[in-house]
């Protein structure tokens, strides 16, 4: 797994290695459709310290970006100490579980994340087989976190850009999908991308719906991941 981020031009300094644990790794499930079903299991991603979070964050700087999701320890400690350095904070709060609610979510600045997700963080429904109402959700994330951006991602409609002032829709690019595994990362990565080089938020939905859209016509996670010189 090092060797292939490194093969990508990943700084991988920080990357620690524990003899003791296996790597974090999923089983997923993909239907003749292209959907999947991914079971998780947490491993060395849950073996975080406090220790190693203070030895890594002191390499970085206030405007620096931090991405997060729900799948390592230590995460109210993560996120208080990069708010305290002025980091931009993103979080996928995905999986969904009770250890969202000990965050300190005020401090988040980008809230990436799914209906289903956005409806459980809202409290709008805990029922995971439930279709929340777009409208609905939109307004209760805009009450809910004043102060972040939020984009919603809505499967096939595309996804949607929120922050206190607009929204902006983004649509899908039509393709047919064998492997629908990496789309989210995908899409994530490409539109903090874009917005990290200063793009407008319009600009960098439509390359992270092109880049994702590449994504999902490939078998795979990361081999599927396409490179910015395949989006035209």
């Amino acid at each position: 797994m090092v060797e292939l981020l490194n093969e990508a031009g990943v700084d991988t300094r920080f990357v620690k290695v524990l003899t003791d644990s296996p790597s974090g790794h999923t089983v997923i499930q993909n239907d003749k459709e292209g959907d999947n079903c991914i079971l998780l299991y947490g491993g060395a991603n849950i073996r975080v310290t406090k220790e190693q979070v203070d030895e890594t964050l002191k390499e970085f700087d206030a405007g620096d970006y931090l991405v997060l999701q729900n799948e390592i320890s230590e995460l109210p400690y993560i996120i208080e100490k990069a708010h305290e350095k002025g980091m931009v904070i993103v979080l996928n709060p995905a999986p969904m579980n009770e250890n969202i609610q000990r965050l300190e979510l005020s401090y988040v600045d980008y809230f990436i994340l799914n209906e289903i997700e956005a409806a459980q963080l809202t409290a709008r429904s805990s029922d995971i087989t439930r279709q929340p109402d777009e409208e609905e959700l939109v307004n209760a994330l805009r009450k809910e976190f004043p102060s972040a951006k939020t984009v919603l991602t809505l499967g096939a409609a595309g996804s949607v850009y929120i922050d206190d002032k607009e929204t902006i829709r983004q649509g899908i690019y039509e393709v047919k999908p064998v492997d629908t595994t990496a789309a989210g990362d995908t899409f994530t990565g490409y539109f903090l991308a874009g917005m990290t080089e200063g793009k407008p938020v319009k600009e960098a939905l439509d390359m992270a719906a092109k880049a994702s859209s590449i994504t999902v016509t490939r078998p795979g996670a990361a081999p599927s991941i396409p490179l910015r010189s395949e989006l035209r």
